[in-house]
């Protein structure tokens, strides 16, 4: 599903998702002229088919186990070093909570966490993105 949404020129944002993967357009540090263009590329674009942890600035991949019930410590403390508001946790087709107390850990921390299926997740990553809020958003493909 295409997401056409208004989203800040600095961040990330999920331009679309479908079964097992999203496409995420990502800014780029300086223009690229590219010769097939008539003016300079200012972004990136990232056909994403792995899970992945996606904040204003970053894709970082392979920090997500295979599945949301495989959630431990360490990555949640992954999620804690990137010091957002809110973690989105996309889950796939269906909602799946993770152990209760791996959300605790976030809690404590002063982070908070909403658990909703992955077309949920990317769409509430673009528009709080969108807000100029510090999000980030771990989706799991499944």
């Amino acid at each position: 599903m295409q997401i056409d949404q208004n989203v800040a020129s600095n961040a990330n944002f999920i331009r679309s998702y479908g079964e097992g993967h999203i496409i995420v357009v990502s800014p780029l540090a300086e223009p690229v002229h590219d010769e097939t263009q008539s003016r300079p590329r200012n972004h990136d674009v990232h056909t994403i088919e792995e899970n992945v942890i996606i904040s204003r600035s970053g894709l970082h991949r392979n920090d997500l186990p295979p599945t949301p019930d495989s959630l431990d410590q360490s990555h949640i403390s992954r999620l804690q070093q990137l010091q957002p508001e809110l973690v989105i946790l996309g889950t796939g087709k269906d909602i799946r909570f993770p152990d209760q107390r791996i959300t605790m850990e976030l809690w404590k921390s002063g982070i908070g966490i909403e658990v909703m299926n992955t077309s949920a997740a990317c769409r509430t990553f673009n528009y709080l993105i969108a807000d100029g809020r510090n999000v980030v958003a771990a989706i799991f493909m499944i």
